[in-house]
This record gives C-alpha cells, sequence and structure tokens, in this order.
C-alpha cells in the first residue's frame, strides 16, 4: 500500500505558506528513507479516543513514574489494539510517498538502523506477549527476534561491533523497574548497565564511547544522563528525553520542557551548549538526525495527532512531511 504525502492545513498553520516556502526542498533531504510508524486519518482517529480512555500507570513512590515513550496500546487489549496500531512504513525520500512494510506486526516501532543502513531494529507486540525487539534484515528479508520476555524490551539502538543497548522493564517485589542493558559484539552476552529503577531510551554515541539515556526521578521529572562505558562514570546534562545523537557525536538532540511546553533542544556530550533548536508552536517529540547530520525530523502533537515534520539542525527552516494521519517513532 502507498500512501501520497501530502502538505495542507499545517503548513499554513505554522505560517510557511505552504510546503515550498519553507525553505527546505524534499531534494535537500537526500535519498535515505525514515521508517515510521504509520496511521492512517481513521487509525489516528480512533487512536486518540482509545488512548484517552485508557487507564494511565500508577505513579510509584521509588518506581517508574511514567512510561510516555511505551505506546498505550500496549495496555490495551488485543482487539482495540489492532484498530488503531498503525504500521511500520517507509517515508521514501525525495518523493515523500508513506510505503507501508509487510515485515512487521501492526503497532511495531521503528527504533535504529544499523550505520550500513541493511538492519533495522523494532520493538513489536506479537499477540498478547509483551513488547520484544526485533530486526529486519534489508538484503533477506527475514526478521529475527533480538530480546525476549518475559520482561518487556520496548526501545533500544545500536552501537559498534554489532552491540546493542536496551531497555529492559520488569515487576520486582511489586514496583515496575527500568533498567538499560548492553551486549557485547555480535549482540551476545547482555549485562545490565544500570539498576534503575525508572532509566529508559539509550543511545549510543557513534564513536561508542558514550551511552546517553533518561533517568526518572522522584515526581516525575525526566533527566538526561550521560554513560561513559569505559569508566562507569555519570554526568547529568539536565532536564530532557527522546536523546539521540547526531553523526558526527558533537550534539545529543533531544526534547526538552520550556516554557512553551516539550520543545526540540541540544547540548554537547559534556554538558555544555545547551541551546532550544529553533521554535514551534507545538509539543516536539522524538528527534531522529538525518545520515548527513543536517536535519532532524520530529514527531508534533497536533490537535490529538502524531505529525512528522523536519527541521534544520541549526533551527533555520521546518517543512510538514506527514500531516494525513500520524508519523511516529521515526529512524531515519
Amino acid at each position: 500500500m502507498r500512501t501520497a504525502v501530502v502538505c495542507l492545513g499545517l503548513a499554513a498553520a505554522l505560517g510557511l505558506g505552504g510546503c515550498a516556502s519553507s525553505s527546505i526542498s524534499m531534494d535537500a533531504l537526500g535519498d535515505q528513507s525514515i521508517a515510521v510508524l504509520y496511521r492512517t486519518p481513521e487509525e489516528s482517529r480512533r487512536r486518540a479516543e482509545l488512548a484517552g480512555k485508557a487507564k494511565a500507570p500508577a505513579r510509584r513512590r521509588g518506581g517508574v513514574a511514567h512510561l510516555n515513550q511505551l505506546p498505550s496500546y500496549f495496555r490495551l487489549p488485543q482487539n482495540q489494539r489492532e484498530r488503531f496500531a498503525g504500521k511500520l512504513a517507509m517515508l521514501r525520500l525525495p518523493t515523500g510517498e508513506v510505503e507501508v512494510v509487510d515485515f512487521a506486526v501492526p503497532g511495531a516501532r521503528p527504533q535504529a538502523w544499523s550505520d550500513d543502513r541493511q538492519r533495522l531494529l523494532f520493538a513489536a507486540v506479537r499477540g498478547d506477549a509483551r513488547p520484544q525487539l526485533f530486526e529486519w534484515e534489508r538484503e533477506s528479508g527475514h526478521v529475527r527476534a533480538v530480546t525476549r520476555g518475559p520482561a518487556i524490551h520496548g526501545m533500544g539502538d545500536y552501537g559498534p561491533n554489532d552491540r546493542l543497548v536496551y531497555t529492559e522493564l520488569a515487576r520486582e517485589a511489586g514496583h515496575l523497574v527500568s533498567r538499560i542493558l548492553v551486549t557485547g559484539p555480535g549482540g551476545a552476552s547482555p549485562r545490565v548497565l544500570t539498576d534503575g529503577p525508572s532509566d529508559y531510551s539509550p543511545s549510543w554515541s557513534p564513536d561508542g564511547r558514550t551511552l546517553v539515556y533518561v533517568r526518572v526521578g522522584h515526581g516525575g521529572r525526566s533527566e538526561l544522563i550521560a554513560h561513559t562505558l569505559e569508566t562507569g562514570q555519570e554526568k547529568s546534562l539536565g532536564p530532557g528525553r527522546d536523546p539521540t545523537f547526531t553523526p558526527d557525536g558533537d550534539w545529543v538532540i533531544y526534547s526538552g520542557r520550556t516554557r512553551s511546553g516539550w520543545r526540540l533542544r541540544r547540548v554537547r556530550p559534556d554538558g555544555s551548549g545547551r541551546a532550544t533548536l529553533g521554535s514551534g508552536i507545538y509539543d516536539e517529540q522524538f528527534p531522529a538526525v538525518s545520515p548527513d547530520g543536517r536535519f532532524v525530523a520530529y514527531v508534533a502533537d497536533v490537535e490529538g495527532g502524531q505529525r512528522l515534520f523536519v527541521r534544520r539542525t541549526d533551527g533555520s527552516a521546518v517543512r510538514v512531511l506527514i500531516d494525513q494521519g500520524d508519523g511516529t517513532a521515526p529512524a531515519w
């Protein structure tokens, strides 16, 4: 199935006057596809209705304060999930077409591409099982399970030498505990990197030396933590969530809370240079940087929908990529 992407009301709402005048041409974005979780307009509407009815996880002292990046359909019965789960799809650049793929079950969420772009890591729920990580191999078309339950493994990233970093969420002594695990070369011998209880959303630096992840403290405050693998030392990079490195490793782009809501921000791995990345009028989350480092795709919450945008990494321009239906969880 192919769905043409068009730019309609959102461009006007942003003051762009249409796609052509946004100063980001589709040709400038290169030819590497962006993997997304795509929902049709009807699925988007149904998701907003059902997600609003889903009971949010209770806050627990000393446990996971919130699981904002685990989709709400993970907490709904399977028959309800499939009514608005959406499909893993490829946003083809520079044509702007959305092509739904057939290798993943409904609701699969992209996580990361391998450096050679021959493998895609994604999270999915098969049947009534708990969310796990899977890998699609482009050349063979084969899909293999990367993690297995009973714990939830819903977020991950690739590292050097085919290593993986991922989140493990399990119930211990009546509390939800979320921690970060890393594997050895080839994805073997996973070990616990952090004890939790509220660590998630890891991102691995291009040079393989640093991991940045989110730690949720008491009261639900999300904080970025930089972990140096060689020494085990950790440093707070300040409040934020959804961290991802630029390809040169010079910056961590993330979603940070401002007086106007959640906005894209950037900070160096040593904690310096913190700044807001451009400006917008909607909450912004899930940044994914282009392979050349010039652009960042992100998701904006617009009237109950999750629309996909792209902005220059210097914050100078913005363009709508998907505004008909939802485009979320981008992996570029």
